[in-house]
């Protein structure tokens, strides 16, 4: 299984050059696509639903059986290496891609250790939705978000946008999108996160921006659903994510530029996701530490 993994204190420079040169490549590719339009079919949508029913099963498991929680404990090699310090991502079960009818499921899996932090400490950047838009500003991509509802402390639904400018070329896509909460233990939970609106953006920004139908457009991304898990050790926080798109097929002339480019970017997209998540945690608590009156004796 390929694997791609940061040391904590490694500069992350040239990941970012690399993520920044993929993302060249994908939306280049993205104004080729645009003269094969691509519209959500019944099938796509039928085999993605057959392919998350499987996924939820094995979410069922966890309440079952909750000694195999984590991806990290399914090789002891995984969790020495992140209890390191390394951020590991890799294809589910090492395949990238599910070819479906008119379409392609996308499932990758990351996972890091937020060091010296407790479970309420990596909660409370996860649902601080309204700032998004800056835990993973460095992402260059997330322009906004917003909590939209609240129910308690598990249910969560909010909005995203997604904007990435490349050279003369604007990607952009507004998405809405909603979160359950499960808790296994006081050391252990889970969050399940599905798409529930996604619709690319045409002249962003401009006079003429406006929202293209649901399913229609490129078709780079239909639907998203991702699996996020979290487990409180003596190290800290030991983090994954799951993520699974639902995307349209690559035409046949397109696919063999098309399919590598994809792929690095899944694979770097969580790498980066992962890492600020691991930053904003840390950055959050330095500053409550510095914040805390101090006594005085």
């Amino acid at each position: 299984m390929s694997q791609s993994h940061q040391r904590f204190h490694r500069c992350p420079c040239p990941n970012r050059r690399k993520a920044n040169l993929t993302w060249v490549l994908l939306v280049g590719l993205g104004s080729c696509l645009g003269a094969y339009p691509a519209q959500l079919q019944p099938e796509t949508l039928q085999a993605w639903q057959e392919y998350l029913a499987l996924t939820e099963s094995r979410l069922k498991s966890y309440h079952q059986n909750p000694g195999r929680f984590l991806w990290l404990d399914e090789q002891p090699e995984r969790r020495n290496r992140v209890g390191a310090g390394e951020i590991l991502v890799a294809p589910w079960e090492g395949r990238p891609v599910r070819h479906v009818p008119h379409g392609l499921i996308h499932h990758w899996v990351g996972a890091v250790l937020i060091p010296g932090v407790k479970l309420e400490d990596v909660l409370a950047v996860i649902h601080d939705y309204d700032n998004y838009k800056e835990h993973y500003k460095a992402s260059g991509v997330v322009a906004d978000s917003r909590l939209i509802e609240r129910r308690d402390s598990s249910y969560f639904r909010f909005q995203m946008r997604w904007v990435k400018r490349v050279l003369w070329v604007t990607a952009a896509v507004e998405a809405e999108y909603e979160s359950r909460e499960y808790v296994l233990d006081a050391q252990r939970r889970y969050g399940v996160a599905r798409s529930l609106r996604i619709q690319e953006i045409r002249n962003v920004g401009g006079p003429n921006e406006r929202l293209l139908p649901p399913d229609t457009g490129t078709g780079y991304m239909w639907r998203l659903y991702s699996i996020s898990k979290y487990q409180e050790t003596p190290e800290g926080v030991y983090g994954e994510l799951e993520a699974l798109v639902l995307s349209r097929e690559i035409p046949a002339a397109l696919s063999w530029i098309v399919t590598p480019v994809v792929n690095r970017l899944s694979r770097n997209s969580l790498l980066l996701t992962l890492r600020l998540t691991r930053e904003a945690v840390l950055k959050r608590k330095r500053q409550a530490q510095f914040d805390a009156p101090s006594s005085v004796i």
